[in-house]
């Protein structure tokens, strides 16, 4: 199938065909090229032959047969070959993937059902499902790597995200005088009393009173013992009740 798409894209002859390009440089056409004659894969498409360095070419290559031992699978190619890797079935598939460093794409082809199993149970830069290379060129879509093949984003707003520095800054009114329950965040923290405090100093969810500085009721609230956590249930039900994004955000 993948000849057959070859030969109607490019003809017989993809060297001749004025669409097809060259590769960088010299350096990377013999990197290519020595890589290909060491591999003990089986070319089905793309011949040695037909490689010629002077123009930088290399035909549109196909290998089968590839273990992971090969060459071909030791380093990122950025090149017009493709090896092949066959596996036994889908959670094979996963564990291959799984066990290597982060892919900068996923492209994956199939049903709605194994699609949303591959994308659940794998981590790569981003996914393109039943074509390839179109989320690279969306400009609503951020592309980069991630782990192993690349840090940030790019496109539109993500590259300014991505070679910005996004400040936070928090400023407290210095209207009313700060009340004793402040001292939620500070010690002392034994005690059953102080049970609540060492809680939420442990977890780093230190008690903000934001609203407190812009409404004189919040300030006579503040003297209620507990009034920190009465000012922080609005951030807790909103973390339960938070809609779920289309980009999925992954812990690094």
């Amino acid at each position: 199938a993948i000849k057959l798409y070859l030969h109607n894209v490019y003809g017989s002859d993809p060297r001749s065909h004025p669409d097809y390009g060259r590769i960088v440089s010299q350096r990377h056409f013999d990197r290519l090229y020595n890589t290909l004659k060491l591999t003990n894969g089986n070319i089905v498409a793309g011949l040695l032959t037909e490689c010629n360095s002077s123009e930088l070419y290399i035909p549109p290559t196909v290998v089968t047969d590839v273990q992971d031992s090969d060459p071909l699978l030791q380093e990122e190619l950025f090149g017009p070959i493709l090896p092949v890797i066959v596996v036994d079935d889908i959670k094979d598939c996963l564990k291959y993937i799984n066990s290597r460093s982060n892919p900068l794409a996923l492209y994956i082809f199939g049903n709605s059902r194994d699609v949303q199993f591959i994308k659940d149970n794998t981590i790569s830069g981003g996914i393109c499902v039943n074509d390839v290379m179109l989320h690279m060129s969306t400009p609503s879509l951020p592309f980069g790597g991630f782990g192993g093949s690349g840090t940030g984003s790019y496109t539109g707003e993500y590259s300014i995200n991505t070679f910005s520095h996004l400040r936070p800054i928090l400023t407290r009114s210095m209207a009313f005088p700060p009340a004793p329950v402040d001292g939620a965040r500070s010690p002392p923290y034994g005690g059953p009393e102080n049970a609540y405090k060492y809680s939420l100093v442990k977890k780093g969810m230190y008690p903000t009173p934001r609203k407190a500085e812009t409404s004189l009721f919040m300030y006579f609230l503040k003297l209620i013992p507990g009034w920190t956590l009465l000012a922080m249930a609005p951030d807790f039900i909103k973390a339960l009740f938070k809609a779920s994004s289309p980009m999925r955000r992954i812990s690094k």
